[in-house]
């Protein structure tokens, strides 16, 4: 909001750069549009005086939620537009701040902030199927646990006869996120695993023990 000195028997005329202002006539402004501002003030017939100029950026509102998400069908998804808006319009119909994901789905908001400007995002929810994920998964010879997890985790097996192991995590499109363990002749395997850079969703741990390949559904859930 703009403001200018007031006194009795002042009247005011606010401009945007040349334009006068239809109706802006008060010794106060609040900017719309962003421009640069001035005040003509007349206090006495013939006695006007005009401000110096004031730049006034007005951005719309930013909402963002991030990169595309996965999440396992146990779950439940926050989506959060941020507080202070004047109203919230979600492609689902709500209207509130936050609203809970529980299906595959595009997902947008669009927010109004106080003096009207909008904005809005857009996010992809993939939700898949791993409702037979415990706390334990027991895997033949393998434990993992906690599972879900917020990004660190457990994995140990005991077999005398592995001759090696190799430990992946690959996202839901099979890519490798990260390279894990890479050992010789191992038994009795016990090792944490942080995982805590990963974002939020599904990941498949495959577990090479020698020739032969396992893998798991891994829940990270921030």
């Amino acid at each position: 909001m703009l403001t200018a000195n007031s006194g009795p028997g002042y009247s005011y005329k606010w401009k945007n750069g040349t334009f006068v202002i239809p109706g802006a006539t008060d010794s106060t402004y609040t900017a719309f549009v962003s421009g640069n501002y001035k005040v003509e003030i007349t206090f006495a017939p013939g006695c006007t005086v005009s401000s110096e100029k004031v730049t006034v950026t007005v951005s719309d509102p930013t909402v963002s939620f991030g990169a595309d998400t996965t999440i396992c069908d146990t779950m439940t998804l926050t989506l959060d537009a941020g507080n202070g808006y004047s109203s919230y319009l979600w492609s689902t119909g709500e209207t509130t701040q936050t609203i809970n994901v529980t299906t595959t789905n595009d997902y947008w908001v669009q927010v109004i902030d106080t003096v009207g400007c909008s904005g809005t995002d857009t996010i992809h929810v993939e939700v898949t199927v791993c409702s037979g994920i415990a706390g334990i998964a027991n895997i033949g010879l393998i434990n993992l646990y906690p599972n879900p997890t917020t990004g660190i985790f457990v994995l140990s097996f005991s077999d005398s006869k592995v001759e090696s192991l190799k430990v992946q995590l690959e996202n839901v499109l099979g890519q490798v996120v990260m390279d894990v363990y890479d050992l010789e002749a191992v038994d009795n395997f016990t090792g944490e695993i942080d995982a805590s850079a990963l974002p939020s969703g599904v990941y498949n741990v495959r577990v090479l023990i020698g020739k032969e390949a396992i893998i798991t559904k891994l829940v990270i859930a921030k």
